[in-house]
C-alpha cells in the first residue's frame, strides 16, 4: 500500500475559518477532554470505598 502524501503549497490551518466550521470538534473536543480528567478520579473514588468497604468487613469478623 503506497502512502498519499501531499506536496501541494502549505495550507493556512484555520485563518479566516468562521468558527461555525468547527462546530463538530467543540462538540466532541470539550466532553472528551472532561471525561479524559474524570474518569481517572472515579476509579480511584470507586477503588477506595470498595477498599474501605472489604476491610471493614474483615475487621469486624476478626472481633467474632
Amino acid at each position: 500500500m503506497k502512502a498519499i502524501r501531499y506536496d501541494g503549497p502549505a495550507r493556512p490551518s484555520n485563518e479566516g475559518e468562521p468558527i461555525a466550521r468547527h462546530r463538530r470538534y467543540f462538540r466532541w473536543g470539550i466532553p472528551s477532554v472532561l471525561l479524559i480528567q474524570l474518569f481517572p478520579l472515579l476509579f480511584i473514588y470507586v477503588a477506595q470505598e470498595d477498599s474501605v468497604e472489604l476491610i471493614g468487613i474483615l475487621w469486624v469478623q476478626d472481633e467474632d
